[in-house]
């Protein structure tokens, strides 16, 4: 048995407990907001990111969020139809 989720339980993941985020371009995708903790030597930072759907996000789309401008700076592909996308806020 496979412990991955399947492409429709992903879907009904993002659908149950997604927000709604509303790109610069006027689309509005449902994304789950998540951080990773980064570690190296002596240092930590904390990477943001959110999970979407693959179709929905592209390397270079940008948002606003809490009065802040955010522009994806990586997006990571699983082929799972699911991607974990990564931003930094912009113009700093």
């Amino acid at each position: 048995m496979s412990r991955q989720f399947s492409t429709k339980d992903s879907l009904a993941l993002l659908a149950a407990f997604g927000e709604q985020l509303v790109l610069n371009s006027g689309s509005t995708i449902t994304v789950l907001f998540e951080t990773e903790q980064v570690v190296f030597e002596d240092m930590a930072s904390t990477e943001n990111y959110f999970t979407c759907k693959s179709i929905d996000i592209q390397l270079g789309n940008t948002f606003t969020l809490n009065g802040k401008n955010y522009q994806v700076v990586n997006v990571v592909d699983d082929h799972s139809g699911i991607v974990n996308a990564y931003y930094h806020q912009s113009g700093v």
